[in-house]
């Protein structure tokens, strides 16, 4: 029988539409709630809220944002008032050192104005002690600091009445027994938010909040619908896969990968956060593994940069020689999932120069293409790409020349643009104008465009030029789809060894 796979068949999915919100994902939830047979509500209620409700005479029922509600006269005065916090991490934000800053918040006078506006980052960057590439950095859900530090502002400025998205009322004999706050978010919760609606609509200490987890609730309610078929909470399972905050699998397949390729823009970008936190989760096995612990242990590796997805190994041979970096690849649908990379001279110039300088050496060119053979096989394959690096004191950026599968053609060309330092702003772009780069950089180049507006004519400031090389494997997707945590440490160790060697090696030939 041919199966359908357009997401609209799901009843939580409407055509032009917002299910991605939290308004459309606690809507959901509460209908799917309401349901369940009576029996079925108790049971996943006693777990929800910790707590036992039991006896004869119970009705239940479930509303969202209504702002009718009797507040003072009937949800104030049941005999049971509960806070829940409905999240992915069941946490509240507070515990990064982003969050910590704001402990102080109302002496920063914020402008709501400003707050709401495209440059929100720039102006979180000059009231806060934070860096502009700390406020762009995200979590595991795609979440940068900078929206969720403004939203937590934003909340704390509009802060006053009290609204939770959703209420579970527990009444017997007609009189209201208990009364059930829920609070969602799709990342950390608002602490100001939740003791707002502590104060306001329960009466009670924003210490007894409770919180619940995405995944452990929908698990809880997947064991109810392996017990008794429910189209609705079937549905509402599917649609938390599909919107990214349900992983039913935690294990890498290929449908995973062909969804960022199939897919609108908006679900492919849900489709990458899913991979990407499949990924994560495989990754943190791997830094925890034996396999690991050897190679950290071997190359004296530290730890600091791995949620960068970098490897930091300053203490291979020249220090700052080179970076070895790992991410998620979703530049085409060629079924390439990751890569592993070493830079080398990008960090200073004089690591730059040093090894530039080498390329001299023929027989040190054939020891790169010895620890960087071309490959090409169902695991992964090389590459060889050359970068520009463009910086001045606040300044730095990265212009792409060149990619080739022969090494020593990237090597020519690096031998071809040596590093330049002490330039003016004038020089600079007459670098990058003329004939070394005309066949790789348009002069129309968005790069080249803001050095020329960056300050006046006459400016002193100093510009550097430097070309640097990657080592890239684009690993396959059928090397990592489908296996187990086990096997990834094995096949990821391997390629990090062979860049770590690589990395050691030339550094020893310098």
């Amino acid at each position: 029988m041919r199966k359908s796979f357009d997401r609209h068949l799901n009843i939580f999915w409407s055509y032009n539409g917002r299910p991605y919100s939290e308004d459309n994902l606690t809507r959901a939830f509460i209908t799917t709630l309401s349901s369940l047979e009576k029996f079925q509500q108790i049971e996943f209620i006693n777990w929800f809220i910790e707590e036992k409700i039991e006896g004869e005479n119970l009705e239940i029922s479930f509303d969202l944002q209504n702002p009718y509600l009797n507040i003072e006269n009937e949800v104030k005065k049941a005999k049971k008032r509960i806070m829940i916090g409905f999240n992915p991490s069941g946490e509240c934000w507070g515990n990064e050192k982003y969050y910590n800053i704001l402990n102080n918040i109302e002496g920063y006078q914020f402008e709501k104005g400003k707050l709401n506006s495209d440059n929100y980052v720039n102006y979180l960057s000059k009231k806060l002690p934070l860096e502009i590439s700390e406020l762009k950095e995200t979590d595991e859900l795609g979440k940068s600091y900078g929206e969720k530090i403004k939203d937590i502002i934003l909340s704390y400025l509009n802060r006053g009445g009290s609204r939770p998205d959703a209420w579970i009322f527990v009444h017997r004999n007609n009189i209201l027994e208990m009364a059930i706050a829920i609070e969602t978010k799709l990342w950390d919760l608002d602490p100001e938010q939740l003791a707002n609606h502590c104060k306001e609509c329960l009466d009670i200490p924003k210490e007894e909040v409770k919180y619940k987890r995405f995944k452990e609730t929908f698990d809880k309610l997947k064991k109810l619908e392996i017990k008794e078929k429910n189209v609705i909470l079937n549905h509402f399972l599917d649609y938390m896969e599909k919107i990214g905050y349900y992983m039913n699998i935690d294990m890498m397949t290929a449908k995973d990968f062909d969804n960022i390729f199939i897919s609108k823009e908006e679900d492919s970008e849900i489709a990458k956060r899913i991979f990407n936190r499949k990924l994560d989760k495989y990754f943190k096995s791997y830094f925890k593994s034996k396999e690991y612990e050897k190679l950290k242990k071997e190359y004296s590796l530290e730890d600091k940069y791995l949620n960068k997805r970098w490897i930091s190994i300053e203490k291979i041979g020249v220090e700052g020689l080179g970076n070895i970096y790992f991410d998620t690849y979703f530049e085409n649908n060629e079924k390439i999932s990751l890569f592993i990379g070493t830079e080398i001279g990008v960090a200073k110039g004089w690591h730059n120069q040093l090894f530039s300088n080498k390329l001299k050496d023929e027989r040190f060119k054939e020891e790169l293409n010895k620890l960087y053979p071309q490959i090409r096989n169902n695991k992964y394959e090389t590459k060889f790409e050359l970068f520009l690096r463009i910086n001045q004191i606040s300044y730095s950026r990265f212009i792409y020349l060149k990619e080739d599968e022969n090494l020593n053609k990237i090597l020519d060309l690096k031998e071809q643009i040596p590093f330049e330092g002490n330039l003016s702003k004038a020089q600079c772009v007459e670098k990058l104008k003329g004939k070394t780069f005309e066949k790789y950089i348009n002069k129309d180049n968005t790069h080249i465009q803001k050095i020329e507006k960056r300050g006046s004519e006459n400016s002193k400031a100093k510009y550097n030029i430097m070309s640097y090389l990657r080592f890239i494997d684009y690993i396959k997707l059928d090397y990592i789809i489908n296996i187990d945590e086990k096997e990834f440490n094995i096949r990821f160790s391997k390629l990090l060894e062979k860049h770590l060697n690589g990395l050691k090696k030339i550094s020893s030939m310098l």
